[in-house]
């Protein structure tokens, strides 16, 4: 199940209108215009492209996710998603 890291520290699940995220569902979670990375086991991490130049909060969650993958060479602002594999196309 997706899972939205939200920058104050909160986890909420997420459900999918029709099987799989919307590119507009996305955009609406994340508070703008989405970027992808690639995470490990086939997860996706989705993210606010213009989180860092808005000055949206920093999330602690999804750097750590960030992280774990690609070490400690930039850091997330704003809320992010997490998907499954099955999750995003």
């Amino acid at each position: 199940m997706a899972k939205l890291l939200k920058s104050d520290g909160t986890i909420l699940d997420v459900t999918p209108e029709k099987g799989r995220l919307s590119l507009d569902e996305m955009q609406k979670f994340v508070g703008g215009y989405i970027e992808h990375v690639d995470l490990d086991k086939g997860r996706h991490l989705i993210v606010n492209e213009e989180g860092k130049v808005n000055g949206l909060p920093g999330n602690r969650l999804a750097t750590d996710e960030w992280c774990k993958m690609y070490g400690p060479t930039d850091f997330i602002c704003g809320d992010a998603l997490i998907l499954e594999p099955n999750e995003f196309s």
